[in-house]
């Protein structure tokens, strides 16, 4: 059972003193009770002493005197009471001190900001616009190699005839010797993939052939003009982006991850998708024709003006008010007029 009665070596006893006659009675060490408490021995030293500046403020002294008061069996609301009352003039407000400020240094203005914005931007473009040359594929080869057209056989010449020959055959060999076919002496150029060397023709049937029977050349077929690309969906959406000259143009979510970036070619177009949230980029604004529903809306800016989050919003494109306005442009100040030079007069003094 706890001993709720405070056994004091004299009457008045500090809370520390106490604490010290309890635990000395029973025969305890200090370090075994600061290892049963998890209490750090100086602070419960700093108790049993009366070396209260020692001690934390608050209530995590009196949690000490209690926990300790509790171990030793003691009646621990009316220690912490009197331990209260003793360290009641310590309880001082403390002095805040707080740091001065340091002078900053003036920020660059919003000039300086915007045009190193601008010069990256720009770097940026024409960048991704050199590097974009160098990875142009590759044209295909139409023409047919002169190695693979000089591997067609050419006709070859009639054998010699003798001196006895009957009427059949001296009336063949007085028919006109056919023309060789274009086809033999100069093939026409065919795609690598559908090149079929054409098989000589039978001597015999070359000279009973006559001119007008000689086969045709095969016609070549060229292949057809590829058109201008076109990137973004399969299919044409709301919004299509046409470029009318090499325009620089990038496409972000509304997250800002790039749906699409790349140097529009003249002719090229983009589709873009038919979502919400996205935004155009571009390096040269005149250079492109947004058309929406197969309507061309008002343009988003003039050639080499840069134009940045405008959105693709078709209500917003088709009234005009999805570019932000352009600044004005400085005005150009009147030409001088030429002066025009006085002629000199004449010695009678009339002017020449």
């Amino acid at each position: 059972m706890r001993n709720t009665s405070v056994r004091a070596p004299r009457a008045n006893a500090s809370v520390g003193e106490l604490l010290r006659a309890e635990r000395e009675r029973r025969g305890w060490q200090i370090v075994d009770i600061a290892r049963q408490l998890k209490i750090r021995r100086l602070m419960l030293d700093a108790i049993e002493t009366g070396r209260h500046q020692d001690l934390p403020r608050g209530a995590y002294a009196a949690g000490f005197v209690r926990a300790y008061a509790d171990f030793l069996e003691l009646d621990s609301t009316e220690l912490v009471r009197r331990f209260r009352a003793e360290t009641s003039g310590l309880e001082e407000r403390a002095e805040l001190s707080f740091p001065t400020p340091i002078n900053e240094t003036r920020l660059p203005g919003s000039l300086v900001v915007a045009s190193a914005l601008l010069a990256a931007v720009l770097s940026y473009g024409g960048w991704y616009y050199y590097t974009l040359d160098n990875r142009t594929p590759a044209q295909r080869v139409t023409a047919v190699p002169e190695t693979l057209a000089a591997r067609v056989p050419a006709p070859e010449p009639l054998p010699p005839r003798g001196n006895g020959l009957s009427s059949s055959e001296a009336r063949a060999g007085a028919l006109p010797q056919p023309v060789p076919s274009p086809v033999l002496e100069a093939p026409a150029p065919l795609p690598p993939a559908a090149f079929v060397p054409t098989p000589a023709t039978p001597t015999t049937q070359v000279a009973a052939l006559p001119p007008a029977a000689a086969p045709a050349a095969p016609a070549s077929a060229a292949p057809a003009a590829e058109g201008p690309r076109s990137f973004g969906e399969p299919q044409e959406g709301r919004i299509v982006i046409r470029a009318t000259s090499d325009s620089w143009t990038q496409i972000r979510d509304a997250a800002g991850n790039i749906v699409f970036s790349r140097i529009l070619r003249s002719g090229e177009s983009y589709n873009a998708p038919d979502r919400e949230g996205l935004a155009l980029w571009t390096g040269n604004a005149g250079g492109l024709d947004i058309r929406v529903d197969g309507r061309l809306v008002p343009s988003i800016g003039r050639v080499g003006f840069v134009q940045r989050s405008v959105p693709l919003d078709p209500v917003r494109l088709v009234a005009g008010t999805a570019a932000p306005p352009e600044p004005p442009r400085p005005a150009t100040p009147p030409p001088t007029p030429a002066l025009v030079p006085t002629p000199a007069p004449d010695s009678d003094g009339s002017p020449g």
